[in-house]
């Protein structure tokens, strides 16, 4: 936590995003942030199993140009995703599941979309939030 705090404080435009963004993950902030300091500018950012686009939204503020491909198997949470990116200039959001296999597959829907998952949900994750 102390360390996150330091990063607000060197860093103001991470208060902004928090406060601005649609959507808002530290880490995701992060990870574009150092990318871009890095001089890397991308012509296509994939995001597979995008949820709600918490590493999208960071990827469309610092690569405005960027093509954007969010890939997120729930139509509900596609939904979303696509209203959180609609500034930005150029992306796609696909509504599928990836894996190693073309067909149908069981995709398990959690109450906190971010596990909902084609893998199911484990003894322990259901021991701990039986809800």
């Amino acid at each position: 936590m102390l360390n996150k705090i330091t990063v607000i404080v060197r860093n103001p435009g991470v208060l902004k995003a928090l406060l601005t963004w649609p959507k808002f993950s530290f880490a995701s902030y992060m990870i574009n942030y150092r990318l871009k300091n890095s001089n890397v500018e991308p012509k296509t950012i994939v995001d597979v199993g995008a949820n709600v686009g918490q590493f999208a939204v960071a990827a469309s503020k610092f690569f405005n140009q960027s093509m954007i491909i969010s890939i997120e198997p729930d139509p509900m949470v596609s939904k979303e995703l696509k209203k959180n990116l609609r500034g930005h200039l150029n992306f796609e959001v696909i509504t599928c599941a990836v894996g190693n296999t073309i067909g149908k597959v069981k995709f398990y829907k959690n109450q906190d979309s971010q596990v909902s998952s084609i893998l199911e949900i484990g003894g322990m994750r259901k021991s701990l939030f039986p809800e």
